[in-house]
């Protein structure tokens, strides 16, 4: 390889690229920290323990339901056949 034709292709790269820096509207440039600052993992917070859960009342147990036997009438049934 020639010196003088890669001086010449490095000129004309960076020549092109200032070109295209000055013509853009806006440029993102991202520089590399020497020391960066180290991140540590948050701390976990344990969880809160669950409240004790609610007991129902106790209710008293209910009476037997009786059934009425004289008078009724399956239901549907429009004249208690």
């Amino acid at each position: 390889m020639d010196p003088s034709k890669v001086v010449r292709c490095c000129l004309e790269h960076a020549a092109s690229v200032a070109k295209t820096f000055l013509l853009s509207d806006a440029v993102v440039v991202e520089i590399k920290e020497l020391n960066p600052i180290p991140r540590r993992m948050p701390r976990r917070r344990p969880k809160p323990p669950l409240p004790p859960m609610p007991q129902m009342p106790q209710m008293p147990p209910m009476p037997p339901m009786s059934m009425p036997t004289s008078g009724a009438r399956s239901f549907g049934s429009k004249y208690g056949r």
